[in-house]
């Protein structure tokens, strides 16, 4: 039966990931007669047992630019799919172990625009 539906498919996808998933979807949408091929079942391998993290902040552009794409995409699909992802952006804490760390953590927040708050010692701040 996969035989021939693979033969009838334009595109065949193998990995039914989010990766997987998302080519066969917007192919699909693009009107391509996609077969996706998993070996066991959908989001069974490493997305669907990762903690589901975007750490979003943490990259540098054109990386930065990508994970905030991801996000909207992610809120476009909810709506188009009338499926709740369960996305809480909850944001982070980047922590230093010790005050030798805290030249490349300024670094970074200066880097990331000004979205961090940074706490050090008694004060908090913008950065």
């Amino acid at each position: 039966m996969l035989k021939e539906k693979v033969d009838l498919a334009e595109v065949v996808v193998i990995g039914g990931g989010i990766i997987g998933c998302s080519a066969a979807y917007f192919l699909s949408k693009e009107g391509f007669r996609v077969v996706l091929v998993e070996r066991a079942e959908i989001a069974s391998g490493a997305s669907g047992s990762n903690q589901g993290g975007s750490p979003v902040y943490l990259h540098p552009p054109p990386v930065f630019d990508l994970a905030l794409e991801s996000v909207r995409m992610y809120r476009r699909l909810s709506e188009e799919l009338q499926f709740d992802f369960e996305i809480d952006q909850s944001g982070l804490v980047i922590a230093a172990l010790d005050k030798n760390q805290m030249p490349a953590l300024e670094a970074h927040a200066k880097r990331t625009c000004g979205r961090h708050r940074m706490h050090t010692g008694d004060s908090m701040q913008c950065v």
